[in-house]
């Protein structure tokens, strides 16, 4: 919700619920469309090391995990489409990236084993992601210097909190990779 305290700072925002709407289901889709990657991207080591996790449990297959997904990229393109071609672009280039981050770019363990790049490249879809709500609000591509700063802001809080959640205590390590 910062982004919708900076933008109504530097612009009048028409539609105000329907756009905060917008963004929060936009978000959720991504976030839950980059967990639906990492699912079967990491199944094998999970089923290893982490058994205790839904997927491996039983709760939820990764087939059931796809249809939602499907239903949450659905969602995703069709809100970029609605608020034009800006969000039509950036939607468009998160959803490319994702799917190439699926594949690790390509680069499979040469770049995973590269931690602060890998998690570096990944969180540029976060920078998108950012942007993409920030045209929703301002359907036009008028980023102005708040708006870079807000980046910047919303990007080194991503980076610390991704660093964060991947050190563990040596007894909390897996012994996977």
């Amino acid at each position: 919700f910062s982004t919708y305290a900076i933008i109504t700072t530097i612009t009048k925002v028409d539609d105000v619920l329907i756009k905060v709407v917008s963004a929060v289901l936009m978000a959720l889709a991504f976030l839950f469309h980059t967990r639906v990657i990492d699912e079967h991207r990491d199944i094998d080591h999970d089923n290893t090391y982490h058994q205790n996790r839904p997927v491996q449990r039983g709760l939820i297959t990764l087939k059931e995990l796809v249809l939602i997904d499907v239903i949450g990229v659905l969602i995703f393109i069709l809100v970029a489409l609605y608020y034009g071609i800006y969000t039509t672009i950036v939607g468009g280039l998160i959803m490319l990236l994702t799917y190439v981050s699926k594949n690790d770019f390509f680069l499979g363990e040469k770049i995973r084993s590269k931690f602060l790049t890998y998690n570096f490249v990944n969180l540029t879809l976060t920078l998108l992601l950012q942007t993409l709500i920030h045209l929703i609000f301002l359907q036009d591509a008028e980023l102005n210097t708040i708006f870079w700063l807000h980046l910047f802001f919303v990007f080194s809080c991503s980076m610390l909190i991704e660093f964060v959640r991947k050190i563990k205590l040596e007894s909390e390590e897996s012994t996977g990779k």
